[in-house]
């Protein structure tokens, strides 16, 4: 969990050296600002500490896995291979209403409770329980939290090239 922590704080730590108007700028009608892809990487994790708060939820809903778990570069590898790696309508920034700082802070706060939700969680919990990955389909939490690992490095490698 250290490492996500750290991640998050570098993606955060890089948004934060964005002038205001930075921050809001696309480089280009297909390409996010940063302000884009920090929305993107709130909105992929928002409902996940709901779900670590409520285990029986997952459960409930999507059982137990009977396969190996995968290890980090398995499931990356996995993630890449599939191909269809266009972020779901749910996890697609729209119109963004708030300031630099308020999207920061609301970007902060949801990487705080992410991190504790799954720092209460039993080793049980984060190896069989699973939950849906919109590509990659019933992964374990712990994959979850793998891909959210994977998913702020490569993120913070478009925010760094906005920086520029």
């Amino acid at each position: 969990m250290n490492n996500l922590k750290a991640e998050f704080a570098i993606v955060e730590n890089v948004a934060k050296a964005f002038s205001e108007k930075q921050f809001f700028t696309k480089p280009n009608p297909d390409n996010w600002s940063a302000a884009e892809i920090i929305e993107h990487l709130f909105l992929s994790v928002k409902s996940l500490p709901g779900l670590f708060g409520a285990p029986q939820i997952m459960l409930e809903k999507w059982g137990r896995g009977n396969r190996p778990l995968l290890s980090y570069d398995e499931l990356v590898s996995k993630y890449l291979s599939n191909g269809k790696l266009k972020s779901p309508p749910a996890a697609t920034p729209q119109q963004i209403e708030a300031t630099q700082a308020e999207q920061i802070a609301k970007f902060h706060t949801m990487n705080e409770k992410f991190i504790e939700g799954a720092d209460k969680l039993s080793d049980e919990i984060l190896d069989t329980y699973q939950i849906p990955h919109p590509i990659i389909g019933l992964i374990s939490v712990r994959e979850m939290i793998y891909f959210t690992l994977y998913h702020y490095k490569h993120h913070l490698k478009a925010i760094n090239k906005l920086l520029v």
